[in-house]
C-alpha cells in the first residue's frame, strides 16, 4: 500500500522538522510527500530540495491565501497519486514510524478512512472519545483511500480540519460504524507556532 503525504506551507523553517519526522516515521521511496506552498515559498522549495536524497517529496507552488492552508491541501490531494492520504502541517511532526503503523491498520481496514489520535501541547491526547466533533479531530489524524469523488473539500474556515473529515465521512457508503477505523495510536504531535497562531 502506498502512501501520499500532503503538507501545505507558508515557509516555516519548522518545515524541516516536519520533513524529518516524515523520513523517520517510514515513508518509502515509493511513496510521495507532496509539499503545497501557499503561494511562492523558496525557503520551502530550498528545504525540500535538502531532502531531496531522502525521501520522495516534490515541492509544489499552490494558490496564495494565507488560510489555513486549505487550498493547499485542496491542490495536492487533487495531484496525490498514491492508493493512501496522510496530512500534516508544515509546524507539526509525525511520531516514529508512524507512516509504518498506518500503512499496516490501512491494510488492515480497506475502504475504511481511519482516525489515529494526536498529541495537542495544551490539550494532551486528542481523540479520547471516537466522536467527529469539532476540536476532536485533526488534520495530522487522518489516513484515508485516495478514491477522489469520495474525498470531501477543505473549506477556508477555522475548523476545516473538522469540515473535510464529515465531507469526506458522509460520502461514504454503508452503515456508519463501518465507515471509520478509530485508531488508539498517536501519530503526530502538534507545536503550535507562536508567531503565527491563527494559522497554528
Amino acid at each position: 500500500m502506498t502512501m501520499s503525504v500532503v503538507i501545505p506551507t507558508c515557509g516555516r523553517p519548522t518545515l524541516s522538522r516536519a520533513l524529518l519526522s516524515v523520513q523517520n516515521a517510514g515513508v518509502l521511496p515509493q511513496d510521495e510527500v507532496l509539499v503545497v506552498g501557499d503561494g511562492p515559498q523558496p525557503v520551502a522549495q530550498a528545504i525540500c530540495g535538502d531532502f531531496g536524497s531522502r525521501i520522495p517529496v516534490t515541492y509544489m507552488e499552490g494558490p496564495l491565501t494565507r488560510c489555513w492552508g486549505h487550498a493547499q491541501r485542496n491542490f495536492g490531494m487533487a495531484r496525490a497519486s498514491r492508493k493512501t492520504l496522510m496530512f500534516l502541517d508544515d509546524d507539526d511532526e509525525y511520531t516514529p514510524n508512524a507512516i509504518t503503523f498506518a500503512r499496516k491498520t490501512a491494510q488492515k481496514n480497506p475502504g475504511r478512512i481511519v482516525i489515529g489520535q494526536m498529541q495537542h501541547r495544551s490539550r494532551g491526547v486528542i481523540w479520547k472519545e471516537p466522536k467527529i466533533e469539532i476540536g476532536n479531530v485533526s488534520t495530522q489524524m487522518y489516513v484515508i483511500p485516495n478514491i477522489k469523488h469520495q474525498l470531501g473539500f477543505w473549506v477556508p474556515m477555522q475548523g476545516g480540519d473538522f469540515a473535510f473529515i464529515d465531507d469526506t465521512v458522509n460520502r461514504w457508503s454503508g452503515p456508519w460504524e463501518r465507515r471509520i477505523a478509530w485508531w488508539p495510536f498517536v501519530l503526530a504531535v502538534h507545536h503550535p507556532c507562536p508567531e503565527d497562531p491563527e494559522r497554528s
